[in-house]
């Protein structure tokens, strides 16, 4: 069996030792070249300019050559006001490249001594910078597509809420399934807002024409059903026409021969049809964003289902980069959005109500 590429020395070109061995000045270097491209050269975010500014050592600041505007390697960024050192800030952004199924910000607190909320918000901003950069164009080629529900995680109650649950199981297994007891008020409410609170979540994979390199890009979509109509308008935006796609034998994808090549497994009866169709590399994307959703987030909510949807569509489309160039692309998405939209004042009550549905 091959060795996995995260356990792989090539892609350990970059680790924490690097980054306490800078200094803090290092430490804003190296995100400025990420960001600008150039350790010496800037980009004015009030003119535009990209030229060698003039440097201010004690602030770590440059001002314009053109328009006399101050500036720092964080401004007009969702960072831009944000009291964090470069290296803290640094150690954040390479231990959430390094996670496979995400990273909570428990954790993260833990690790860089700040507060859970510190970590919580500076987490969120950076799946806002992933989420508002994504690429949008349209995939082509062999495309894998399916769709899976998150959300709505069944949560723990009180023992007598068990004791009911264990008795309607107990009368299933003793009569086979024949004779189920009705459900109680408080289950029949916690039902209800379990099936509120779930969505689906639609994934197209664009496979690489390489083979063993799997898929390369991935679109990623919330909606409140896996039904025909969700799922034509999905592909029209995100699949070229005459493409090649692949799905299992859900009816939401019957109507996709008109403009596609499509074809289908039964997962029902196998894992792989006798041609060779299968829609694994869709499956692999819902399982990487299950065990975040289980394993590091503990639950996702539908107002903020689509950023934790798009950051795991970023880890999949760069789990074969090595970590200095995961976190150099992370750090490029990230500044590249300007200052945060949905996160600037959300302890102050800013925040964002709506969904990010795709229709």
């Amino acid at each position: 069996m091959p060795q996995s590429y995260r356990l792989s020395s090539e892609r350990r070109n970059f680790s924490l030792d690097d980054i306490d061995e800078m200094t803090e000045e290092k430490a804003m270097l190296f995100i400025a070249k990420s960001r600008w491209g150039s350790e010496s050269e800037q980009v004015c975010p009030e003119c535009g300019s990209f030229s060698k500014h003039y440097y201010k050592k004690t602030r770590k600041q440059w001002r314009c050559k053109h328009c006399n505007h101050t500036f720092s390697v964080t401004s007009s960024s969702v960072f831009a006001h944000k009291k964090i050192k470069y290296k803290k800030l640094l150690r954040l952004l390479f231990m959430f490249c390094n996670s496979a199924k995400g990273v909570s910000a428990t954790e993260l607190s833990g690790i860089l001594g700040l507060s859970q909320k510190s970590s919580w918000l500076l987490c969120h901003k950076i799946r806002e910078g992933l989420l508002r950069s994504r690429d949008e164009s349209p995939l082509s080629g062999l495309i894998h597509i399916d769709g899976a529900y998150f959300g709505g995680k069944r949560r723990h109650g009180r023992k007598r809420r068990y004791r009911i649950a264990h008795k309607a199981y107990e009368a299933r297994i003793a009569t086979k399934g024949k004779v189920k007891l009705p459900l109680s008020p408080i289950q029949k409410r916690n039902l209800y807002k379990r099936k509120k609170n779930r969505r689906v979540v639609m994934s197209l994979r664009e496979i690489s024409s390489k083979s063993g390199q799997g898929a390369t890009k991935t679109r990623i979509a919330v909606t409140r059903a896996e039904d025909e109509a969700n799922v034509i308008k999905l592909c029209e935006r995100f699949v070229a026409k005459g493409s090649t796609i692949w799905s299992d034998e859900h009816k939401a994808y019957n109507k996709l021969q008109s403009n596609y090549k499509h074809e289908s497994v039964e997962h029902s009866e196998e894992f792989m049809s006798e041609s060779g169709v299968h829609n694994n590399q869709a499956e692999s994307y819902n399982s990487r964003l299950r065990r975040a959703e289980y394993g590091t987030f503990h639950g996702m909510r539908p107002q903020y289902m689509l950023d934790y949807a798009q950051e795991m569509a970023w880890r999949e489309d760069t789990r074969r980069d090595t970590l200095l160039d995961q976190l150099s692309s992370l750090i490029r998405c990230v500044f590249s959005v300007g200052e945060s939209v949905w996160w600037r004042g959300y302890h102050q009550g800013v925040r964002r109500n709506d969904e990010l549905l795709a229709f």
